[in-house]
């Protein structure tokens, strides 16, 4: 299990961030930071943070908890659990943090449910990473009908879709980030949505600052900037049609998605890896349950041409 690529040199492709953002949006979140967030503490729980996201999403303030990225919130929320269910192919970050602190996983590949019966937590994420397939709502309904359910949405703002975070609370928590669409990767900002009951329990076994002044302030600068994420991802969206169509040319198999990446379950999938890595594209090895292949962040057309020009020698 790979969780932390290795990457020397070349394009990025592995980690699905947003390559499309303009330099001018992270001028404006540098221009936001002042001595005030350097000097001092930030709110306890980021309770300033947690009141913006409520309001860009309609939510309720109490049902917002902030962490410093999505991850440290699955650790959080896996560290409430004894039996984690997890819904293949995934994320293997789940996988990990549960066995990392002793937890039973019960594992099922889409679109079982059974053998996930008596788990604590049931963890799905969609849109789902590593194919980019979004979940039929009759299948997250009937994950809602066994327990508790983790959905994460890290990449739901490439979707078009609103998700489900209007309906978290009730057995449904909802885990979102600052890391993908948002393009703030590096400063480690992600929210949870669920329950006020389950918020206080968490925050009973969680340090008050999560966050610090400087990722705060630029994620606070970043909701106000959102029409510059909007537009970076119509445009990725333009890109990944142009991507669809030279892989037809190719014959490059590959599974239609509502990310920012694109999954090509190539029988030859781990020569296509090595044969891109030496062309200087640095893409992600997917070898998990149900899903074998290559997955590819998509960056602008002049980086994705090399790509293509790449998979045109082994196709």
């Amino acid at each position: 299990m790979e969780l932390i690529p290795q990457q020397s040199t070349g394009e990025r492709l592995f980690y699905n961030e947003n390559l499309f953002l303009p330099s001018e949006y992270y001028e404006e979140l540098i221009r936001a930071i002042t001595q005030k967030q350097i000097r001092f503490y930030p709110d306890p729980w980021n309770s300033r943070l947690a009141s913006a996201i409520a309001e860009f999403l309609s939510l309720e303030r109490e049902k917002v908890l902030v962490g410093a990225g999505a991850d440290d919130l699955l650790r959080l929320l896996i560290g409430q659990a004894d039996v984690v269910g997890i819904v293949e192919p995934s994320y293997s970050m789940y996988e990990f943090l549960a066995k990392s602190m002793g937890k039973e996983v019960r594992a099922v590949r889409y679109p079982e449910v059974g053998g996930l019966k008596g788990a604590d937590l049931i963890v799905v994420n969609s849109p789902n990473n590593p194919t980019g397939l979004m979940y039929p709502e009759g299948y997250l309904e009937e994950l809602m009908s066994l327990g508790t359910v983790l959905l994460d949405e890290a990449y739901v703002e490439f979707s078009g879709e609103e998700g489900y975070v209007k309906r978290a609370g009730d057995g449904l928590i909802v885990v979102r980030t600052f890391s993908k669409a948002w393009g703030l990767a590096g400063l480690r900002v992600g929210y949870a949505v669920m329950d006020e009951g389950l918020i206080r329990e968490l925050k009973a076994r969680a340090l008050p600052y999560q966050v610090s002044g400087v990722s705060e302030a630029m994620a606070l600068k970043a909701l106000t900037l959102h029409k510059f994420v909007e537009e970076a991802v119509r445009e990725m969206n333009s890109v990944k049609e142009w991507f669809y169509g030279e892989l037809d040319r190719l014959g490059v198999p590959y599974l239609r998605s509502w990310t920012n990446f694109v999954f090509l379950p190539l029988n030859n999938y781990r020569d296509a890896w090595r044969l891109l890595k030496e062309r200087g594209y640095q893409v992600r090895l997917v070898e998990r349950p149900g899903a074998r292949g290559i997955r590819v962040t998509l960056a602008p057309i002049p980086v994705m041409e090399g790509v293509v020009r790449a998979l045109g020698e082994i196709s």
